[in-house]
Parts: C-alpha cells; sequence; structure tokens
C-alpha cells in the first residue's frame, strides 16, 4: 500500500515539472508567464491532498487551512493586477522591465487613459529596448495624430514603414496626415499603397474616394466609394461622401438618394441629415 502511495505522490511531483516542461525547454519573450502554472498546479493540489489525507485531526486540518489561505491571499494580489489593463501592465513592467513588448502594451494602457505624454514615454523605452519594434513607432504616431502633432505623427509612421514596408495600417493612417496637412497627392498616393496591400477595408476605399473629390478627379472618386459600398453596403460614411460628391457635381437627385441611405442605415447621422435638409431647401444652389 505504502509503496502504491509512493508511486502516486511522485506521479503528481512529475506531473508538476512535466507540464512545465514546454516553457523550460521553449524559450519566451517574457520572465515569466503565470498561465503556465495552470495545469502544474493540479499535480501540486492533488499532491497535496494526498498528503493531507494521509494526516489526521488537528493537522490535517491545519494544513488544508494554510492551503487554503495561502491561495485566497494570492487570488485577491492577483485580482488587484488583473483589475484592467493598465493595472496589468504596470505589474508587467515592474516584474520584466527589459520587455520590448511589456512597455508597448504599457503605453496603449497609457492611450487608453489619455495620457498620452507617459505613453510616448513607453513607446520610446520599447525602441531602446528593440530598435526594430515598429509598432512603438507606430504606436508612437497614434498619440502624435491624436495630439494634432502631424510632423511627428508622419515621421513617426514613416519609421514604422522602413521597418515593416507591409503594415497597412501605417500607410492608411499615414494618408490620414497628409490629407490633413493638405497633401492631397501624397494621401492619395499612401492609401492606394494600403489598398494593394490589404483591399479588404471599405473605409480606406472612402478615405482615397474624399481625397479624389477634393483633387477634383470625380470619376475617379466615383468608382472608389462604388468599390466600398460592395465591399460593405452598409458602411454609412461612403454614402454620405458619394452624396457630397453628386451634390458637388450636381447631380441633386443622386446626392438626395445617397444620403437618404446613409440616414436609413445611421437614423441619426447628424452631418447627412443637414446636407439632406441643405439640398432639399435649396440652399447654396
Amino acid at each position: 500500500k505504502r509503496g502504491k502511495e509512493w508511486r502516486l505522490l511522485s506521479f503528481f511531483i512529475l506531473w508538476f515539472f512535466i507540464t512545465l516542461l514546454p516553457t523550460t525547454l521553449i524559450p519566451l519573450n517574457a520572465k515569466l508567464q503565470e498561465n503556465r502554472g495552470y495545469l502544474a498546479g493540479i499535480g501540486f493540489m492533488l499532491f497535496t491532498g494526498v498528503i493531507a489525507g494521509k494526516l489526521r485531526g488537528r493537522i490535517q486540518v491545519i494544513l488544508l487551512v494554510v492551503v487554503l489561505f495561502l491561495y485566497s491571499i494570492l487570488t485577491i494580489q492577483q485580482n488587484s493586477i488583473w483589475k484592467d489593463d493598465y493595472t496589468l501592465w504596470k505589474d508587467a513592467v515592474k516584474k520584466n522591465p527589459a520587455s520590448a513588448r511589456v512597455h508597448d502594451n504599457m503605453g496603449l494602457a497609457y492611450i487608453a487613459r489619455g495620457e498620452y505624454d507617459l505613453a510616448v514615454s513607453e513607446f520610446k523605452e520599447t525602441l531602446r529596448l528593440n530598435q526594430l519594434y515598429y509598432l512603438a513607432h507606430y504606436n508612437a504616431a497614434v498619440v502624435y495624430q491624436l495630439q494634432n502633432n502631424l510632423d511627428k505623427a508622419r515621421e513617426s509612421y514613416k519609421e514604422c514603414l522602413k521597418i515593416n514596408p507591409g503594415y497597412f495600417r501605417a500607410y492608411y493612417n499615414l494618408g490620414i496626415v497628409y490629407k490633413k496637412s493638405g497633401e492631397i497627392d501624397k494621401a492619395i498616393r499612401v492609401y492606394e499603397k494600403a489598398i494593394s496591400l490589404d483591399p479588404r477595408h471599405a473605409f480606406v476605399y472612402n478615405n482615397l474616394g474624399v481625397a479624389l473629390t477634393e483633387k477634383g478627379e470625380i470619376d475617379k472618386a466615383e468608382a472608389v466609394f462604388k468599390k466600398a459600398i460592395v465591399i460593405d453596403p452598409r458602411y454609412f460614411k461612403v454614402y454620405y461622401n458619394l452624396g457630397n460628391l453628386y451634390y458637388r457635381a450636381g447631380n441633386f437627385n443622386l446626392a438626395k438618394e445617397n444620403y437618404q441611405t446613409a440616414i436609413s442605415i445611421k437614423p441619426d447621422y447628424k452631418e447627412a441629415r443637414n446636407m439632406l435638409s441643405k439640398l432639399i431647401s435649396g440652399r447654396d444652389r
């Protein structure tokens, strides 16, 4: 009987270490990943259960109370850490300050809190640790864009694309920056590049259509807007912008039709309602 119990205890101990073996053999990009210990913890709990079963009276109760108390304390601590992204990555930075990925995610948590300067500091630390971490350039550019610092945003998007020239999101956002800066031709070029990399997104076609409309390339803009509608027939903004194109071209019936479609999809679409009211009343015509 004793031999059987020892074999059982040995199995639980081996379970603990064997389930952790992949973590030991395969390098991770973090010092600690606590989720790797969940399966291993089953072995520890079963081991504790067998030991407790061999004890009697107060000692058995004390052992179980101590184990439950320790697990309760650890659970409370972890709940405070996992409260939200900010507390999670704040703790991760303390435990793993040399991880570029951890600092990048800390920066994203700061963005969510509106603490943009702290976010940029984290992205700079990410790049200090790993100069090829292109997402840190991208995320810093997003912050600069939110702060309306278009020069820095442009520079950071370009740095991102130097490292990863196939990152479509950076081209898309760079197009927005160029458009806001009045550099319409450059905006058109990078929107077209974004589409060549990933043609599945109606919002990119929509922005390209707006830029083409501003440049006066009405026929080309119309074709681009219609492609956006094929991709996503429920994308209300494209109907609004197509309505603006027709309004600008003097085709008021088609303008009205597209404004109405935009409103049918999004009834509280203020801009479309204003333009429809303007069209019906005949103002500026």
